[in-house]
């Protein structure tokens, strides 16, 4: 296994709004995607110091 920052794993923890909850307990489909979309920036941030 490479040590480069691509083979590398990043993780990062978020919240999903209850706003995004629908009455039976599920996550709202279109909510995980955008939460994933903004962790990119982030992410570019940390494996290019």
């Amino acid at each position: 296994m490479s040590n480069d920052s691509a083979s590398q794993i990043y993780s990062y923890d978020f919240t999903i709004p209850e706003s995004a909850i629908d009455e039976n307990g599920h996550v709202n489909n279109v909510a995980i995607p955008e939460e994933v979309i903004s962790v990119f920036p982030a992410h570019n941030k940390k494996s290019s110091s």
